[in-house]
């Protein structure tokens, strides 16, 4: 593998971790959101 192969596969494997980071965030987000809702109906 050259230089240029592990830079494309390095920024591959960051902007992976950052839609899972930040779909992972948004998903915990909303299922706070969701369980206050439900606290407050009650």
């Amino acid at each position: 593998m050259s230089l240029l192969d592990l830079v494309i596969v390095a920024v591959i494997a960051v902007l992976i971790l950052l839609t899972v980071g930040l779909y992972w965030r948004e998903h915990r987000r909303a299922e706070v959101r969701s369980r206050d809702a439900g606290e407050g109906s009650e």
